[in-house]
């Protein structure tokens, strides 16, 4: 599910906790301090956003209902968006308010009153994303002999009936680089960011520069570690993976992974997946010592999309379409650019996906059943992964017989 948050800048605190709860429960969550990045247009962007949303959450204020916040603004979207807010809107109150300031569009709903943690209040209102089954897992598993077991068949028919289960079920205990790949190294999160230091070095003696770039840092702007670019992505991010040197193209990286089930039920894990979040090209001026007791039990593979979801890319703040060239460059070639050759076609260096977020998924033609408190270790690699910009943001998903489990985003940047 597609969720927006709206809140005042006094609430960001509980916008930012409920957007990590909501988005470990596999839904798409946005809200302004993560969503929006450094020279995005915010008016448009948060029209866009509304407009994509399945739901809303408002949260509740008096700082949120006062006449001159944005929030109302955005209240104004949502009514543009449902006419109806019913089943479309949740007000949420967060703190002290008064109700006769609750603007018309809001009146007619219940206010969710938490009588204790709002993010526990919210996650108990909106069930988490579950599994309705790929289309090609459905096909293989219909009706699938698993083995023998004591003499007797045991077959799966079908889904298995909805079983609640808490949000920690299946644990990703691990993800780290597979150490055999020689070419991808973990990039520690407090690791000196590289425009952070150029701008000190290039700044010499200059006071007021220095001051400017100090300035600049106070506001987030050099958060990321290393040669990360994004702020508002590293600050998704649990961990980052780089490429160690420059390549004319990305190997593939691959991913050494533990999961550890904690539902007390046997699991049955029928597909992995990628989900990438964001891709961008970006031009660049130049473990548990336990874990590791954990054989990998089996290597994955998941292939990169060959080419962009959209022929239509954003560049700063506007967007291009490159059907017509795109059409013309294959017809010509024979083959769809490579993200280098990409720039040259667009004319610009620095581009970034649309159309995402989109999942790549293999379905294992042999499902795992992990027992409960049991250990599941095993590697992954993302193949074809030349195709991909230098900047991707991604989560890895494990699909069982129960429901989807997301881990948290890592960032990857390619030289």
């Amino acid at each position: 599910m597609r969720i927006f948050i709206s809140y005042a800048s006094a609430d960001r605190v509980i916008a930012e906790e409920l957007y990590h709860a909501l988005v470990q429960q596999g839904h798409r969550v946005f809200i302004d301090s993560i969503g929006l990045g450094a020279g995005d247009a915010y008016h448009p962007a948060l029209r866009r956003e509304i407009a994509s949303a399945d739901r809303m959450l408002v949260l509740v204020s008096s700082a949120a209902l006062e006449p001159a916040r944005y929030t109302q603004t955005e209240l104004g979207y949502a009514q543009d968006r449902w006419p109806d807010p019913t089943g479309r809107v949740l007000p949420i109150a967060v703190s002290a308010y008064d109700a006769d300031d609750l603007p018309p569009y809001l009146r007619s709903l219940t206010v969710l009153e938490p009588a204790g943690s709002v993010t526990a209040a919210v996650l108990k209102a909106i069930s988490p994303v579950r599994s309705k089954g790929r289309a090609r897992v459905a096909a293989t598993l219909a009706v699938l002999v698993l083995g023998l077991v004591s003499g007797a068949i045991y077959v799966l028919q079908g889904p298995t009936p909805e079983k609640t289960m808490e949000e920690g079920a299946l644990r990703f205990s691990r993800v780290t680089l597979d150490p055999e790949n020689d070419h991808w190294e973990e990039v520690p999160a407090n690791r000196p960011n590289y425009y952070y230091e150029r701008a000190l070095s290039l700044a010499g003696d200059d006071g007021d520069l220095m001051a400017t770039i100090e300035a600049r840092k106070a506001s987030g702007a050099y958060v990321c570690p290393a040669l990360f670019t994004r702020p508002e992505r590293c600050r998704q991010a649990a961990r980052f993976f780089a490429q160690k040197h420059l390549q004319n193209e990305a190997i593939d990286p691959s991913f050494d992974i533990l999961l550890s089930n904690h539902s007390g039920d046997t699991l049955l894990i029928l597909s992995l997946g990628v989900e990438i979040e964001f891709a961008a090209q970006i031009t660049v001026s130049l473990g548990d010592w336990e874990t590791t007791r954990v054989r990998i039990d089996r290597q994955y593979e998941i292939a990169m999309p060959a080419r962009p979801p959209s022929d239509t890319f954003r560049v700063g703040d506007s967007l291009i379409d490159l059907s017509a060239t795109l059409q013309e460059f294959v017809a010509t070639y024979g083959a769809y650019p490579s993200p280098t050759t990409l720039r040259s076609v667009m004319g610009t260096l620095d581009y970034e996906w649309t159309g995402l977020p989109i999942v790549e998924e293999v379905a294992l033609g042999d499902p795992v059943f992990l027992q409960p408190n049991e250990p599941y270790r095993f590697g992954l690699v993302l193949k074809s992964y030349k195709s991909m910009p230098s900047n991707v943001l991604v989560r890895f998903l494990v699909t069982t017989d129960r429901r989807e489990f997301w881990s948290p985003y890592y960032y990857l940047f390619a030289l």
